[in-house]
């Protein structure tokens, strides 16, 4: 039997009785979504660090700082920044950012487009919160790439029986 966080259920529940409360959510978790992409287009604003607890659920976070802290003689499994899906930013605009729930996870989905140095891209992050305790990322879930939290958890197994983390 699964078991669904209260607060999502609190959210469904509310959301069939009312369709303002899950726009609320919906609005909460786009602004949220929207100031994260927001200080890689501010030159006064540096963009979130990977260990950034503001911006990653405490599941991301553990598994971001375990990576870390496994990269001894190598690089970290990830060595590229997965918002914006490049190792550099310039001139970084978003474009559009649609919340939907994905009724399979019982989370909300983040789907932004946007222009990094010229070239659209499309992220697909996966939400983690409430729109009273605020949102966090807790996995991203790029087009063309196996789930973020999935590759880091393999990569870690990997590096934890001895192996390299890019295998």
């Amino acid at each position: 039997m699964r078991h669904f966080p209260a607060m999502i259920v609190g959210l469904l529940l509310a959301g069939t009785a009312s369709s303002a409360s899950a726009q609320r959510g919906d609005e909460g978790a786009a602004a949220f979504v929207r100031g994260v992409y927001a200080a890689y287009s501010d030159e006064d604003v540096s963009p979130p660090d990977l260990g950034d607890r503001a911006v990653w659920s405490p599941r991301m976070a553990t598994l971001i700082r375990r990576d870390r802290e496994l990269a001894t003689e190598d690089l970290p499994y990830l060595d590229a920044d997965p918002i914006c899906d490049c190792q550099d930013w310039e001139n970084l605009r978003v474009q559009s950012v649609g919340v939907s729930l994905d009724n399979v996870r019982m989370r909300w989905i983040a789907t932004v487009r946007f222009v990094n140095a010229g070239e659209t891209k499309t992220a697909r992050l996966l939400l983690w919160g409430d729109p009273i305790r605020g949102w966090t990322i807790d996995d991203v879930l790029n087009p063309g790439y196996p789930s973020l939290a999935d590759q880091l958890t393999e990569s870690i197994q990997r590096v934890e029986a001895g192996g390299s983390a890019h295998d």
